[in-house]
């Protein structure tokens, strides 16, 4: 018994079926490549429902600040919209806002930070503006999450750091994205200046160079807290006092940040800075435009 064998399919280009658009599209304005015929029907008008006026999105502050202990990290972070909820990592610096009727968290773990999130996510809360102090504490509720998961005890190794970057970052971002006014506080650190790259500063918030990199282009601030003694003379006699302060403005050795356009003209330094004097600055880049 024979059986007839299958005619071989002539080899050639075979033709690609051809998509046909929602919305038209002058040929000689507009080109397709030639892999969109992959893609199977496509929404245009899905994208053009998604375009909205950049001028009519609601401005909400994402400000990274940094510095020593007691430069007035905490203090500035009271200042922001209230009711103000502070997420305490491990910080227990609350003292310097106390009487405000601020609310705080104190964040115990990993769990707690995906709860606070998605319990801030739906806004069926009362809170107005929301601090994070420290996220260099938070790295370490962080790590502890990877080492647990993981079932390791001692010194992590590169896997657990790597877990642990993207765990914070994920966080971080989400906060980040919260329809609020939202505060990180970092500690401070000090980089050594023979490892710097030409344009690197070498103040900058204390967390991993990966986290540094997406939390700062993710604010729309960063400002470095310091104090300064300021001498005077009262009444023949010499007075110092300190001056808490925070640099906004450009600086060749400090990691610093305003998202604006270069017409508007603000100070480098702040003294006594709070939130209001900074959404100043930002509203300038509304009007300006």
């Amino acid at each position: 018994m024979t059986t007839k064998s299958k005619k071989a399919k002539p080899e050639g280009k075979v033709k690609k079926k051809k998509v046909k658009p929602i919305i038209t599209v002058d040929p000689d304005e507009f080109t397709y490549d030639d892999d969109i015929s992959e893609m199977g029907e496509i929404d245009f008008d899905s994208v053009v429902g998604m375009i909205e006026e950049i001028d009519d999105i609601p401005l909400y502050p994402k400000i990274l600040i940094f510095g020593e202990q007691g430069t007035g990290k905490t203090t500035f972070l009271g200042t922001l919209p209230r009711p103000l909820l502070v997420l305490d990592c491990n910080e227990r610096g609350t003292m310097s806002i106390r009487g405000k009727g601020h609310k705080r968290i104190k964040v115990r773990n990993h769990q707690d930070l995906e709860n606070i999130y998605w319990y801030l996510a739906t806004q069926k809360h009362p809170f107005k503006s929301l601090a994070i102090d420290t996220t260099t504490q938070m790295a370490d509720i962080v790590m502890a999450h990877v080492l647990r998961e993981d079932g390791h005890e001692g010194i992590p190794h590169k896997g657990h750091w790597g877990g642990s970057t993207q765990l914070q970052k994920t966080l971080l971002i989400r906060f980040r994205n919260l329809p609020m006014p939202v505060a990180f506080a970092a500690q401070l650190k000090r980089l050594n200046e023979d490892d710097l790259e030409d344009d690197e500063k070498n103040k900058v918030p204390m967390m991993s160079p990966a986290v540094r990199a997406i939390l700062g282009a993710a604010v729309d601030v960063i400002g470095y807290t310091y104090i300064k003694e300021v001498d005077s003379t009262v009444k023949g006699k010499l007075v110092t006092k300190y001056s808490y302060r925070m640099r906004i403005g450009p600086s060749s050795e400090i990691l610093t940040k305003v998202r604006t356009i270069k017409e508007v003209k603000y100070p480098a330094v702040l003294e006594d800075p709070t939130f209001d004097r900074v959404f100043k600055i930002l509203q300038k880049t509304l009007k300006e435009d």
